[in-house]
């Protein structure tokens, strides 16, 4: 099984396996690089990605994915790999009614799933505006657009709700 942290130790080169998490012969070179197609969770339809991200990358959003193959759309302006450390305690340590009942490790509790098996990737590297804005409300937008095109709300998928508010 493949790290889900960075393993290099070069700081300035902190390509690290992102793919590996989620893996698809189509979606990434060897190495675990490059994510270049990302398969629809409920339709199966490949879905150009056209950015690179690493374990440090900050202001993603990224898609989680069970093996019963639901998948589950977030956002993070820390980095990648802060918030699925995040993602696999809530799993692990899931109990009903706490800080760590989430929809995801609800999911996976219900489901007998354990964090081990959580795949995911990034989906895009928000930027920052040129011209200012809110970063947080660009996140929520880029979010909501990636949950209605991989159709990830329940039932379907793991996301329980959608607002379009961040459009306002």
């Amino acid at each position: 099984m493949a790290a889900l942290y960075c393993n290099r130790k070069d700081p300035a080169n902190k390509l690290c396996s992102v793919a590996y998490r989620f893996p698809n012969k189509n979606s990434y070179d060897a190495s675990g690089y490059v994510w270049e197609i990302v398969r629809h969770p409920v339709q199966g339809t490949p879905i150009k990605i056209k950015q690179y991200a690493t374990c440090e990358t900050e202001n993603v959003i990224y898609l989680l994915k069970c093996p019963c193959g639901k998948g589950y759309v977030g956002q993070t302006s820390r980095s990648i790999k802060t918030r699925i450390k995040e993602h696999r305690g809530n799993i692990r340590n899931y109990k009903q009614g706490s800080p760590t009942d989430t929809t995801v490790s609800r999911h996976f509790n219900l489901a007998n799933h354990n964090q081990t098996q959580l795949k995911w990737m990034v989906l895009e590297v928000i930027q920052t505006p040129q011209r200012g804005g809110d970063m947080k409300q660009y996140l929520s937008q880029r979010e909501t657009f990636w949950i209605k095109r991989l159709d990830t709300l329940q039932p379907l998928g793991m996301n329980d709700s959608c607002s379009v508010k961040c459009y306002l």
